[in-house]
């Protein structure tokens, strides 16, 4: 069965996890449903916690682990992201099911069409254009410290 035929019941996660996440110094408010880079040195720091940014997946390491905003990151409340399983996204351009995305510096997901992208999921819906609002299965990543919230 190819990815294109299946279909999500709603309510359906696929081991969805969402920690809580504070903004990386230098990062301004980062509104539900971007995508972000997780800061691999936040995790292995003496007090780990989650700190993200907004990050383009091209030209970034394989091993960069990633997440969706599903609460607005603020400086004052921090937030929440969630890696892997299902996830709403903003797409940045057209594509279509089963199609690989990548992030582009702005948080939204495009078609992943260069070697040397790094997808981050795998496109559940298809997208007409830019700003639409679609699922994708994104790539599970390592387990990372943080508060569980689920």
């Amino acid at each position: 069965m190819s990815l294109a035929t299946i279909q999500t019941p709603a309510g359906l996660t696929f081991n969805e996890r969402k920690v809580s996440a504070v903004l990386k110094t230098g990062t301004t408010t980062i509104e539900a449903k971007n995508v972000v880079l997780i800061d691999h040195a936040s995790l292995v720091a003496a007090t780990p916690s989650v700190k993200v940014s907004l990050a383009a997946s091209t030209g970034v390491a394989a091993s960069g682990l990633y997440g969706v905003v599903t609460k607005d990151v603020t400086a004052a409340k921090g937030g929440i992201v969630q890696l892997g399983g299902i996830a709403t996204v903003l797409s940045g351009a057209a594509f279509v099911i089963g199609n690989p995305v990548m992030v582009e510096a702005d948080g939204d997901v495009v078609l992943a069409t260069d070697p040397t992208d790094v997808a981050i999921g795998a496109a559940l819906e298809t997208a007409s254009g830019a700003a639409e609002e679609i699922k994708i299965m994104l790539v599970d990543g390592p387990a990372c410290a943080g508060t569980d919230v689920t």
